[in-house]
């Protein structure tokens, strides 16, 4: 991954692995990468409306969605994402 990160949630989608937000040890990460096996390389796609770690993550149900819900930023996150 490009940023080191733990209490991140991970997802799988036919075009990769999503690694999604987390906790650097100093920062709460926003940031959205997908593992790119034909390329053996992360790729930052997006980033999170807000910032999150131990938080739980979901694709869709067609596949082109990933949701995210609660977590933890300083404080308990009582919001979810697409």
């Amino acid at each position: 991954m490009n940023n080191a990160r733990r209490a991140l949630a991970a997802v799988t989608l036919e075009d990769g692995i999503y690694a999604i937000g987390g906790y650097d040890g100093v920062n709460y990460l926003g940031v959205v990468e997908r593992y790119d096996e034909e390329q053996d390389k992360w790729i930052v796609i997006s980033s999170l409306i807000c910032p999150r770690c131990t938080f739980a993550a979901a694709t869709s149900s067609d596949k082109q969605s990933i949701y995210v819900f609660g977590g933890f930023n300083n404080g308990p996150i009582d919001s979810a994402e697409r």
